[in-house]
């Protein structure tokens, strides 16, 4: 639900997620991981990871 509405305020189907937007929907870094790691398992969503940087989203359902 949060990275549909991201995907609202960032008008893109690709964004990083922010620590603000993980603080606005009350989502630990723990439980985003796993989120993450279950929607891209699903093919929802594809997740660009580099090392030191946040992971890029992209939101498959929606392209």
């Amino acid at each position: 639900m949060a990275l549909c509405f991201l995907k609202e305020v960032k008008q893109s189907v690709t964004f990083k997620v922010t620590q603000e937007a993980l603080a606005l929907t009350c989502c630990s870094r723990q439980a985003y991981y796993q989120a993450l790691n279950n929607l891209e398992q699903a093919d929802l969503v594809k997740v660009e990871r580099s090392a030191g940087r946040r992971a890029v989203v992209t939101l498959l359902q929606f392209v």
